[in-house]
């Protein structure tokens, strides 16, 4: 990372804490060059979708056009996982370049509001996140 010093490599890791990339195993100590332990969030349980870190980036404001992005990033995954007889390799599938950023992106789930959506609107988002 060219970090040139223990300031500079503290900083980069309050960074890391700061956008829930890293935290304290306890999550009750900030991170500075002393002997407490850190890990990194997508080892954190529980070991689902949305939790591969704490999203605290902009979210996009309209939640559908999200789903798209999304779909569309998971189709490429499988396409290129998938075999002449229509057969997912579920594991190529995760070993994917585009997988992690798939896990990355799918965290800005966290943020849509669904309490602003009318019922329609919810209904519609449920659907396509489902599929």
């Amino acid at each position: 990372y060219g970090l040139s010093d223990v300031k500079e490599a503290v900083s980069f890791g309050q960074m890391l804490q700061k956008r829930k990339i890293l935290d304290h195993v306890t999550m009750d100590h900030d991170f500075d060059n002393n002997d407490n332990f850190f890990r990194i969030q997508p080892y954190m349980k529980p070991k689902v979708l949305n939790s591969f870190r704490v999203w605290v980036d902009r979210v996009e404001s309209d939640a559908m056009a999200l789903l798209n992005r999304l779909n569309k990033l998971m189709g490429s995954i499988i396409s290129k996982a998938t075999d002449g007889n229509g057969y997912v390799d579920y594991l190529a599938a995760a070993e994917d370049e585009k997988y992690f950023t798939f896990e990355e992106n799918v965290c800005e789930l966290q943020g849509v509001s669904m309490a602003s959506m009318d019922d329609k609107t919810k209904l519609a988002f449920g659907i396509n996140l489902y599929n």
